[in-house]
């Protein structure tokens, strides 16, 4: 089961954040090819959300798994554009470095 966060800014200020939370037993993600727009589906539930600078899309997503590690994000960065990161397991974190 994975938990997503959904931040939009209601303010032209953005002063005020609205938070959706939503949960899925799955997810899946796509990047438009310019990068302007993201999509993040949920399964099986079918609800997507849509990234970017547009009025009707969040500007970050942020998805955790049920033990509360943050599996993946989604957000606009300053220059518009559109980008995944997914951070490193935790557990393939041992022997790495120096």
């Amino acid at each position: 089961m994975y938990f997503i966060i959904a931040d939009v800014h209601e303010s032209p200020l953005e002063l005020e954040v609205r938070r959706d939370r939503f949960s899925a037993k799955s997810f899946s993600h796509a990047i438009a090819a310019d990068a302007r727009r993201g999509t993040i589906a949920m399964h099986p539930e079918g609800r997507i959300l849509h990234v970017g600078s547009e009025p009707d899309c969040y500007e970050r997503v942020r998805i955790f798994s049920d033990t509360g590690f943050l599996n993946a994000v989604m957000s606009v960065r300053a220059d518009g554009r559109v980008i995944w990161s997914d951070p490193m397991v935790p557990s393939t974190q041992a022997g790495r470095g120096s």
